[in-house]
């Protein structure tokens, strides 16, 4: 069907783009500038590529029950993972892979960091395939293998690949988590060897399965159809464990309880896959089958666990020390810090017929000593957590690092001399809660100093803010908040009179309407001046031989002399006009007088203010900016006067 009409037309034109189509499985190859993403191949649940004849494919899928991404290599008709990229940095559904010819890249897509990549190569990548056996291949124009996936093991080893020595096959942490566990299935020179946190516990030549052929160094590890072989550099074969029957698929995994099995499909779809190889077989030759300190006793179809003699079970099952505490690394490296220096290291006797799971194999430290000497080794080594003795030859075997399961072994037995020991310190019961505890330490004592720092500072500005503010109210003296108050409470002497604002005296004279005092300055009184009551002013002795016209020509030139701004002052030439009569008087702006109310603050302030700049900001010195503009429109010449000290005098 096509968009044939016009509104149809449009409507697929804006819709179909924000539609999404999932990209085809390519077969065999794939040339470089190719990226893939799971939203990008969600209809084929991440697979972008697949093998000649789709045995294996290649595929970008999630691990259930996670939200974890992996770039792998599966086998089509199992869903088996074979091999996989990023098991350490897990993608997300639209975190890309990207084939250039430099490298094959994993990168985040919100950060643009690489979470896996190949090296870089001499010569650039001409393609990537996906071979019938399930090996993911980078060749350049020639065709010659630049890297290729299963020179880079990861948990399984499929028919064909062949693992060289020093290369090992590594174990998830669970079914769930791909990411690198605690167990190693390591080729070395004489065997292969199951290791847990570098301690051997299994070996394939001592396996029941097992057969050597030869004691000539071994070369590598290698799986086909019959069974599974240690070949030298000959391709003769060292050492070899058949199986049953052909196939056409088989994998060896290493699991997470750290057991390698051979595996492959059933024969009949009702049937679950077939196990044809396990190592080791029982379940109490696995390190951690009963947990850390966990006793195994062997049992015909599988182990029973238990604790240890003086250990007992905790809640999460977990055997620990009654009324000690294991003396595990970490508690050694408190004691060295001193929190533990004045601990008591005891040590619990576990045998005879009881072992250690790798106790078998590993050698013993040293040679014909006696136990007394053997517990000094281990009382010397901090990494040290027990030690086993062989009473009749001595043997010294030290426990180091890390506990796991013991086993129960038959009394009876060659190694029914093997007397074995825990270290342990005399103190808490659970060392998890010593450690919770240490840890808990650490964490809320520096809080807690931190918290009581923060409380005790709030407390100090606090008590000064209010002595402050209790400072504050007492120089305000309940006063309000104008200009002139602001002024008086710049500064305050002890010893000097109190003084007032001008609000203050116009409140106490009920606005200068009554007489409070009289003094060396002459009566309190209101602004007499503003209602011409010259005569007041004047000398009481005087009454009768002066006028008010001449007070107040006096009064009115007197101001005009004291004005706040020098522009505003009258040259001398000017006040000796007034006085003579030759030029008509001033009228004093009284808006330059308001500093009249405060002569006595300021005048304290000056003399305390010995070469003070902060002369000119009281107003000393001229202001050749300003302007003048008189009541009577008098204007004088501001090249007339000089500074107002000059003029005037010290104010």
């Amino acid at each position: 069907m096509g968009c044939f009409s016009f509104s149809s037309f449009f409507i697929c034109c804006v819709f179909l783009p924000s539609l999404t189509f999932s990209a085809s499985i390519s077969t065999h190859s794939i040339s470089p500038d190719f990226t893939a993403s799971h939203s990008q191949f969600n209809d084929t649940s991440g697979a972008f590529l697949s093998s000649q004849n789709g045995t294996f494919k290649a595929t970008i899928d999630i691990r259930p029950p996670s939200s974890k991404y992996y770039f792998s290599i599966v086998h089509s008709a199992t869903n088996i993972i074979i091999w996989s990229a990023n098991r350490n940095t897990p993608m997300s559904s639209s975190d890309k892979l990207s084939l250039t010819t430099n490298a094959l890249i994993v990168t985040n897509q919100q950060t643009g960091q690489p979470l896996w990549s190949t090296p870089q190569f001499n010569s650039d990548i001409s393609a990537m395939q996906l071979s019938e056996t399930g090996n993911l291949v980078l060749v350049d124009a020639g065709n010659n293998t630049l890297w290729e996936s299963f020179a880079h093991p990861t948990d399984t080893i499929v028919m064909g690949q062949r693992i060289p020595i020093g290369k090992s096959l590594q174990s998830a942490v669970t079914d769930e988590d791909m990411s690198e566990g605690d167990y190693r299935l390591e080729v070395t020179d004489s065997d292969v060897v199951l290791q847990w946190n570098k301690m051997n516990y299994w070996k394939l030549s001592t396996d029941r399965k097992a057969v050597r052929n030869s004691n000539k160094a071994v070369s590598l590890m290698v799986m086909n159809g019959t069974g599974l072989y240690l070949l030298a550099s000959d391709n003769s074969t060292v050492v070899q464990v058949a199986l049953n029957g052909s196939s056409s698929f088989r994998s060896g995994k290493l699991g997470p309880d750290g057991r390698f099995s051979i595996v492959r499909p059933p024969s009949r779809s009702d049937r679950n896959w077939e196990a044809e190889f396990a190592g080791p077989f029982e379940d109490c030759d696995l390190p951690l089958n009963c947990k850390e300190i966990g006793l195994c006793r062997r049992k015909p179809l599988g182990g029973s666990c238990s604790c240890l003699p003086e250990f007992s079970y905790q809640n999460n099952g977990d055997c620990m020390p009654v009324n000690r505490t294991l003396s595990l690394p970490s508690a050694c490296t408190a004691a060295r810090n001193g929190s533990q220096l004045n601990s008591t290291i005891s040590y619990l006797k576990f045998g005879p017929g009881m072992d250690y799971f790798a106790n078998n194999i590993k050698e013993p430290v040293k040679n014909n000593v006696t136990l007394s000497v053997c517990k000094d080794l281990c009382s010397q080594n901090c990494s040290c957590l027990g030690f086993f003795h062989e009473i009749s030859s001595g043997s010294c075997f030290l426990l180091e690092n890390h506990l796991g399961s013991f086993i129960s072994t038959d009394p009876n037995n060659k190694d029914r001399d093997r007397l074995g020991y825990i270290k342990v310190l005399v103190g808490s019961s659970n060392i998890n809660q010593k450690q919770n505890l240490s840890v808990a330490a650490w964490v809320l004592i520096p809080l807690t100093v931190f918290l009581i720092l923060v409380v005790f500072v709030i407390i100090v500005i606090l008590w000064l803010r209010k002595k402050r503010l209790s400072k504050t109210k007492t120089v305000k003296l309940d006063r309000g908040n104008s200009s002139s108050s602001a002024e008086l409470e710049m500064i305050s002497i002890p010893g000097l009179p109190r003084r007032f604002a001008y609000e203050e005296l116009a409140a106490a004279t009920e606005n200068f309407r009554t007489q409070i005092g009289s003094g060396g300055f002459g009566t309190v009184y209101r602004e007499m001046h503003q209602q011409r009551r010259y005569l007041e002013l004047a000398d009481p002795r005087l009454e009768g031989r002066v006028t008010s016209e001449e007070v107040e020509k006096l009064v009115r030139i007197a101001l005009c002399c004291v004005h706040e701004d020098p522009a505003l002052r009258p040259s001398m030439a000017h006040v000796v006009g007034m006085l003579e009569g030759g030029l008509s008087l001033g009228e004093p702006r009284s808006e330059s007088l308001n500093f009249l109310r405060f002569y006595g603050q300021r005048f304290i302030e000056m003399s305390r203010m010995e070469g003070s700049n902060e002369l000119k900001d009281l107003g000393l010195y001229p202001d050749i900016n300003a302007t003048s503009n008189s009541a009577a429109s008098v204007s004088y010449n501001p090249m007339s006067y000089i500074s107002s000290q000059q003029l005037s005098g010290p104010r």
